[in-house]
């Protein structure tokens, strides 16, 4: 061992100094994995974007955002098809713009192959198609469908209510079946958000709360497609998706009397304004 090594206090003075460099190396993670998450977010609007003014069939998301490096510096790299020739260009690293040589077809080529290149586990791709009338009469038919099957809960839902007065040594039976059926109504609504978002916005949210930014994408303008549920709507939504993640592990009889007074009106809301929507699909489909 060197002699700087067996000065007294050393070790301590080392130790200190990697647990400095450890939370140093910790709080640039959390800092980058926040910064990747926003720009993930923006990714998907710049998408959407990209398609609704420059007429993008395609967008694939490449390089830092998919190899899990992106940082402080880094930018949002973005593959398109679809770009007509006279909107094409390039901005070389002396920062002149010019076109490229052999045109949008060979950097599509070029920058698909990359994106291709990635970790499958990383690779992200969002798909911005120009929607025929077919598949619009698809997604009202799957809307409709889903809004059907969620038709049956408010009868359901009103008996097992109902039972508890009559049975109430039973009660606890009967909330647990209450707090299934509340579940069931927002895992019903979002099984319509997400078809909302994968046929017609191009890809559903990612990330750990991808849950609440599908609820709020829901009731956002997306694109060409309309608002598909205005504030009203989302704002009664919010507790019982809340509710969802709190069903499974525990019992709150007084939340589920709040929620089941609250339930028509917010079910009124919900169901009329997919209906107008689904409406829209069929009118602009035709």
């Amino acid at each position: 061992m060197s002699p700087i090594a067996d000065l007294p206090g050393m070790d301590r003075q080392i130790e200190e100094y990697v647990e400095r460099w450890r939370r140093r190396q910790a709080i640039e993670r959390e800092r980058n994995w926040r910064l990747a998450h926003q720009a993930r977010y923006d990714a998907e609007r710049i998408a959407a974007t990209l398609h609704r003014k420059l007429s993008a069939t395609r967008v694939i998301l490449c390089g830092s955002l998919v190899t899990g490096r992106f940082a402080a510096d880094s930018d949002i790299d973005l593959a398109m098809d679809g770009l007509a020739p006279a909107d094409y260009f390039c901005t070389s690293g002396s920062g002149k713009t010019d076109r490229l040589s052999g045109g949008p077809e060979a950097a599509w080529r070029v920058v698909s192959a990359c994106a291709r290149s990635c970790p499958g586990d990383w690779r992200r791709t969002v798909t911005m198609q120009l929607v025929s009338p077919e598949r619009l009469r698809g997604v009202a038919a799957d809307l409709s469908g889903e809004l059907e099957r969620l038709q049956r809960l408010p009868e359901d839902i009103v008996f097992a209510h109902a039972e508890i007065a009559h049975d109430p040594g039973h009660a606890r039976l009967f909330y647990e079946n209450l707090a299934l059926k509340l579940h069931n109504l927002y895992t019903g609504c979002e099984r319509i958000f997400q078809t909302v978002a994968a046929e017609l916005d191009g890809a559903q949210p990612s990330g750990f709360d991808w849950q609440r930014r599908l609820l709020e994408r829901t009731g956002a303008a997306w694109g060409d497609r309309p608002t598909a549920l205005p504030g009203d709507s989302i704002d009664g939504l919010r507790e019982f998706l809340a509710f969802r993640h709190v069903v499974r592990s525990e019992l709150d009889e007084e939340r589920i009397e709040r929620l089941i007074a609250r339930y028509p009106v917010v079910w009124g809301q919900v169901e009329a304004d997919l209906r107008r929507f689904i409406a829209w699909s069929e009118t602009l489909a035709d």
